[in-house]
């Protein structure tokens, strides 16, 4: 639905979709979205995202082409948000880029969708489970800047107001994030600012999502490396990991719905933990199940779990290294339950764990070392039964010697 040329950068290529004819969409099996990608000359790495009909379906970044020129291609599984492409509607893509003397390489980008149906030669009915409702907690693919309305610049959160159908039994919240200028190395930050160049904060991030003030998910965000992160060298060919694929961390918040289906506007708050100084681009996705026979009622809960203990210390170990070391714990836990049309009781709960720990050292001007791990762990459960496990674990070293 979209080709376009991109070399300014409050531009917005615009394209229009219409559902895919003789494919009915209670036949669809799979949807996959394609973004194809070509430049050639001068240019910097640079972010951009993908929506359609206000929702995100893409957090990316490009590569850092060479004279000759490159070609690369996202593709992703979008079957999840089968509803949204039931109606007609239009793409958004905002990749903010400039062209200059210097800067000479523009951006072709190509984006498809495809629909699959059954295989060719068989026969298969009709699906008949409902997909989700999908919706923007805000929708800014309309807005003259998109990512201007989504950037959170301090840990002071983005207040999103929403309101939620009555007859919602399940529901997550799909969060595109990113971490840009002080915050694309978040993980090597100074805990306070030296001079009008450094970065602060400290070495700890972690990604909040607040119902009506209540902390209901929190996650690590992973440290993705761009394609100018570091050395560029070090991504050609290949791309550092989810680079042009930033994925959604996903949180459950079907706990809160007793508290969301009332008919009122509640607020969803999304912030990072730590951000200082530098842009994080928050974007909400509310994934919706309903209930076949609706909701009459339920309660939310907010149980006991462990306090958050968060330490940061520097010490100067000689005149020209700094030792700096992050320890940090935080854990949430709620149980919400709904009585559904059918007269069936519904409970569910999630919980969460995060660890983590650092330590930086910096020596002089050019010498950076960062060693580290980062674990989150939110486990939901259904009528005390375990229904999905999200665990991220991943440990971190960085070298970098100027």
């Amino acid at each position: 639905p979209v080709g376009a040329k991109l070399t300014d950068w409050g531009q917005i290529a615009r394209g229009h979709y219409e559902p895919p004819e003789g494919c009915p969409s209670g036949s669809w099996q799979q949807i996959v979205f394609e973004l194809s990608g070509a430049v050639a000359g001068v240019q910097f790495d640079r972010f951009g995202a993908v929506w359609f009909r206000g929702v995100e379906i893409l957090r990316t970044t490009t590569p850092e082409p060479s004279p000759k020129g490159i070609v690369w291609k996202v593709v992703k599984d979008l079957t999840e948000y089968a509803s949204l492409f039931e109606e007609p509607g239009d793409v958004a893509v905002v990749i903010p880029s400039v062209i200059t003397s210097t800067y000479t390489g523009v951006l072709n980008i190509n984006i498809t969708l495809s629909f699959f149906g059954a295989k060719d030669g068989s026969s298969t009915p009709e699906i008949t489970t409902k997909p989700p409702q999908v919706l923007p907690l805000r929708n800014v693919s309309e807005v003259a800047s998109p990512f201007a309305n989504l950037t959170v610049p301090s840990a002071v959160g983005q207040v999103n107001m929403v309101k939620i159908p009555g007859n919602i039994m399940e529901a997550h919240l799909d969060l595109y994030a990113s971490g840009h200028e002080c915050e694309e190395f978040w993980y090597t930050n100074l805990i306070s600012s030296t001079g009008p160049q450094s970065c602060a904060g400290g070495a700890y991030r972690e990604l909040n999502v607040y119902v009506d003030g209540h902390l209901a998910g929190a996650q690590h965000p992973f440290p993705v490396l761009y394609t100018g992160g570091v050395n560029p060298l070090l991504w050609r060919p290949l791309t550092g990991i989810l680079s042009f694929d930033i994925p959604a961390y996903r949180f459950d918040l079907t706990p809160f719905l007793a508290w969301l289906i009332d008919g009122q506007a509640h607020n969803i708050t999304l912030s990072v933990v730590g951000n200082y100084k530098g842009n994080w681009f928050l974007d909400g996705v509310l994934i919706l199940h309903e209930a076949p026979q609706g909701v009459s009622g339920g309660s939310v809960e907010i149980l006991p779990a462990d306090p958050r203990v968060s330490e940061e210390t520097s010490q100067n170990q000689s005149k020209t290294l700094v030792v700096q070391k992050m320890q940090n714990t935080a854990a949430f836990h709620v149980r919400g339950s709904l009585l559904l049309g059918s007269g069936q009781q519904l409970t569910s709960e999630i919980e969460g764990h995060l660890t983590a720990s650092s330590v930086n050292r910096f020596e002089g001007a050019d010498s950076q070392e960062t060693t580290g791990r980062f674990l989150s762990v939110l486990t939901s459960y259904r009528n005390g039964a375990q229904s999905r496990s999200t665990i991220s674990n991943y440990p971190l070293e960085v070298k970098d010697f100027s």
